[in-house]
């Protein structure tokens, strides 16, 4: 290999070198013998496009549409990034902290489910081997919970670099595939691609409430805590007037602050239908006639009430 190189070189060739290990001494050597790059199998698609093409050569670049976050963009997103391994923990979740807002950690399959049970994550970043239980078990759990994450993009990390590894993945319900070294620009791109998937069929969408909150998570738990306070403020009016106890005009101001409350926390179905409300009592529309969305109302919150327990 060390002579093919050379030739190539001597051609003025652009040499890289796919290798089926991951042993830093093997690449060393054949970048000391004039390789320009060396990636383990299997190759990531966008990798290997950045190594024949190489930074200099902006216009195949553009041509494939290779297009990459700007470092400082980050994605109002919430992640968990998985992995036995304290260095490689720690380098990933560095990593993610500069493209998405909230970066959690676990160091087993096992605390992966755990967390995967409770709370909703956009991606969850998946080490495969590892003590009590490894990624892939721990993928199949989290997807046969029916729970928050059974439909969250689970993506594969892994060093491992053996013919057909990714396929394999793939089978197991990963959703992709991050080959160890990381590569940055990769992580980021995978990251654009789950950032803009379909929102969420339940009542919060996440990710528009940490968009309203300024990108501050923090905020955007905060907003939607006050938010479940106003429903016990308004859940004794909502039920006096569905019993024929409150008229309209006593209904409205309550209704009108609940609607400014909707309008911050990742709650567009349940705004959607109280400004619909508020509308119909600007209009002098009785709280009789009203009855089956005064009905649906009582019902949304009760939704937002219990998901809200994911993210608080």
């Amino acid at each position: 290999m060390e002579q093919g190189i050379r030739r190539q070189k001597e051609h003025d060739n652009k040499v890289v070198v796919l290798l089926s290990s991951t042993d830093p001494t093997l690449v060393d050597t054949l970048i000391n013998c004039g390789a320009d790059l060396c990636l383990s199998k299997p190759v990531h698609y966008q990798k290997l496009a950045h190594g024949l093409i190489g930074q200099d050569l902006a216009e195949p670049e553009a041509l494939l549409q290779i297009t990459l976050a700007p470092p400082s963009t980050r994605q109002s997103l919430r992640v968990l990034a998985v992995d036995d391994n304290p260095a490689n923990l720690k380098l990933i979740s560095a990593m993610l902290s500069e493209q998405v807002s909230q970066v959690e950690t676990c160091s087993n399959g096992q605390e992966a489910l755990n967390l995967a049970t409770v709370n909703r994550y956009d991606i969850i970043f998946m080490d495969i081997q590892m003590p009590l239980m490894d990624g892939i078990q721990a993928t199949r759990e989290i997807r046969s919970q029916n729970g928050p994450n059974a439909s969250t993009p689970i993506v594969a990390v892994t060093a491992h670099a053996i013919a057909g590894e990714r396929d394999r993945l793939m089978h197991q319900g990963m959703d992709d595939y991050l080959a160890k070294p990381i590569d940055e620009g990769i992580l980021a791109r995978i990251i654009e691609r789950f950032a803009h998937r379909p929102a969420p069929t339940g009542q919060i969408d996440w990710s528009l409430a940490v968009k309203q909150a300024g990108g501050k998570d923090p905020l955007a738990r905060e907003m939607l805590s006050l938010l479940l306070q106003s429903f016990d403020e308004f859940a004794p009016l909502l039920g006096a007037a569905l019993s024929g106890e409150l008229d309209e005009q006593r209904l409205y101001p309550a209704l009108h602050k609940l609607h400014g409350g909707t309008a911050y926390c990742g709650v567009p179905q349940l705004q959607a239908l109280v400004a619909q409300l508020e509308k119909a009592l600007l209009a002098k529309q009785g709280v009789d006639e009203l009855e089956p969305e005064l009905l649906e109302l009582e019902e949304r919150m009760g939704q937002v009430r219990e998901e809200a327990k994911l993210y608080l």
